[in-house]
């Protein structure tokens, strides 16, 4: 979906979902769910939203995004997917690699800047947001919204195995954001540089790269979504 999204940003073609994907998180956040019939009556309605993307730049590439991207733990727990998980979908595919990732994964020093301002951290992820979830259904940044024109982003600091499987069921529904580990910003434009190379989340795909430079594109992409949603973004 994400890969379709790149070619029409800034287009006047509309881009139309069905939940046919593992994660279907942009169906969950347009109201469709994990429901055909409700994604097939939009795109036979037509109704039409401008919504946010991200766009992101690396040393390697550039390109845009619709949900989260990010660095840390919820990049390597992709990677795990994609090396052993494909059987699995949606929840299970993400809790089983959470599982097998937590055992040898370690928080990374990571400096992000924020509009100019500067935070380093040695943090487990951070997560920069232009919808509320990922993986299947975990409210990352519950609080994002797909037309404000504004990115959430959403970081972990260090915590121990024990700590993090306690607190991570939290994610479903989120609230995760209350944990002492837990640290929010928003803003328009961030960069990410870890030390060292460091696998960049961006929709559930993996970029390796030295440093990522997020910003968010307002309007960028029109989209066919239900009705009401369309009518609540009306001006």
């Amino acid at each position: 979906m994400t890969q379709v999204a790149n070619c029409l940003v800034g287009s006047q073609t509309a881009l139309g979902v069905v939940p046919a994907g593992t994660g279907n998180d942009l169906c969950r956040t347009l109201g469709i769910g994990a429901s055909v019939e409700i994604a097939l009556q939009a795109l036979e309605d037509g109704n039409l939203c401008q919504m946010d993307v991200g766009r992101w730049t690396t040393d390697r590439g550039t390109g845009y995004f619709l949900n989260i991207a990010g660095m840390g733990f919820d990049a390597a727990v992709a990677d795990r997917i994609n090396r052993g998980f494909r059987s699995l979908r949606g929840t299970a595919a993400y809790l089983a690699a959470v599982v097998a990732t937590l055992a040898s994964y370690r928080a990374r020093d990571l400096r992000i800047t924020i509009d100019g301002g500067e935070v380093q951290e040695k943090a487990m992820l951070v997560a920069v947001a232009n919808a509320r979830c990922y993986g299947g259904g975990m409210q990352v940044a519950p609080m994002a919204s797909i037309f404000d024109g504004v990115l959430e982003v959403v970081l972990v600091r260090e915590l121990g195995r024990i700590a993090f499987l306690s607190a991570f069921p939290r994610v479903f529904k989120g609230s995760h954001m209350s944990h002492a580990a837990v640290r929010h910003y928003r803003g328009c434009k961030i960069r990410l540089d870890p030390v060292g190379e460091a696998p960049f989340l961006v929709d559930g795909e993996l970029v390796p790269c030295q440093w990522a430079e997020i910003d968010v594109v307002p309007g960028g992409l029109k989209i066919i979504a239900p009705k009401r949603l369309c009518d609540t973004t009306s001006p």
